[in-house]
């Protein structure tokens, strides 16, 4: 790679992440104070911020559940399927032709 496009590229990537820090940064200076009622189990207060991070926290742990309980649903319907079908006879083997 040349000179120049790593620079493009290293450059790019800074101002990406510039951009990325300050969207974040307002984003929090603009939400630290506004508070929602949420209803968990009975009606809480909680700042949107605490909100926003139960959501990741929750969507997180939804997600590293979802693999192992979608493997679990297939599993049971294989055992399912073996148990309702009968052991049948394995079809014979072909043997190779005989050249006359």
């Amino acid at each position: 790679m040349s000179d120049s496009f790593l620079k493009i590229k290293v450059w790019t990537k800074l101002i990406t992440m510039g951009v990325v820090a300050i969207f974040v940064l307002v984003f929090v200076w603009e939400n630290y104070a506004n508070t929602a009622t949420v209803w968990l189990f009975g009606k809480h207060e909680m700042t949107v911020l605490e909100l926003l991070f139960l959501t990741f926290v929750f969507g997180v742990i939804a997600t590293l559940l979802a693999g192992p309980v979608y493997k679990t649903l297939g599993q049971i319907a294989e055992l399912r399927k073996s148990k309702s079908a009968p052991d049948a006879p394995k079809p014979p083997v072909p043997s190779p032709a005989t050249k006359p």
